[in-house]
């Protein structure tokens, strides 16, 4: 129970806390670099992320702007064991707010368990093993938006 009048951790798990943290120490190496505004091209928001015992981390990541299309990355440690998920998903969104359950796609969960559909587990205390897949994950989307960019552009406009 807690003894004071606010939890700092507003009710996040100890591995969502852990990988949020090694996540703010590493740059974005994953994404471009633009060298006019000395800045990785891309933007994420981090939010809470509720979703019963899962009391994890939600992140949101455009590639621009502009670009409609978001990649959402959920972590923290699972309901039902000490392993680490993190499951991700696309949708076309601008989130006013953070993401909720309810954004989450149907098909996030089926008969076949969630590694099924793009839920990555991790052991306990492999918090690297988080990252590093998190990291994967978010530069495999960026890499795709780029191209998806590149294809609309016109051919005297593309480096």
């Amino acid at each position: 129970m807690n003894q004071t009048i606010a939890d700092q951790h507003l009710g996040l798990r100890d591995q969502a806390l852990a990988v949020l943290a090694m996540l703010a120490q590493r740059e974005p190496d994953f994404a471009e670099w633009d060298d006019e505004h000395h800045e990785y091209v891309y933007e994420a928001r981090t939010s809470a992320w509720y979703d019963c015992r899962e009391s994890g981390v939600c992140l949101v990541v455009h590639r621009t702007l502009d670009d409609r299309t978001c990649l959402v990355i959920t972590f923290g440690e699972h309901r039902v064991a000490d392993s680490i998920f993190v499951d991700h998903w696309e949708c076309q969104n601008r989130f006013v707010n953070p993401p909720t359950v309810d954004d989450k796609p149907k098909a996030a969960y089926n008969e076949n368990g969630r590694e099924d559909v793009g839920c990555k587990m991790v052991d306990y205390g492999r918090v690297d093993l988080a990252v590093q897949h998190i990291h994967e994950v978010i530069g495999r989307f960026l890499k795709a938006r780029k191209l998806a960019a590149d294809v609309k552009k016109p051919k005297e406009k593309r480096k």
